[in-house]
């Protein structure tokens, strides 16, 4: 298992909805609750 297919695999985790963030998904709670600059730095 590569580095790649790692990221992919945690990518597809924080993708999906979950009840417990009441529907949202775990990247979607980061995007409201965290600096939009600490974002985009995460994203590179």
């Amino acid at each position: 298992m590569t580095q790649q297919d790692i990221t992919l695999a945690i990518n597809h985790i924080n993708s999906t909805a979950r009840g417990s963030l009441n529907g949202r998904t775990p990247f979607e709670l980061a995007s409201l609750l965290l600096d939009e600059k600490l974002l985009k730095l995460k994203q590179h």
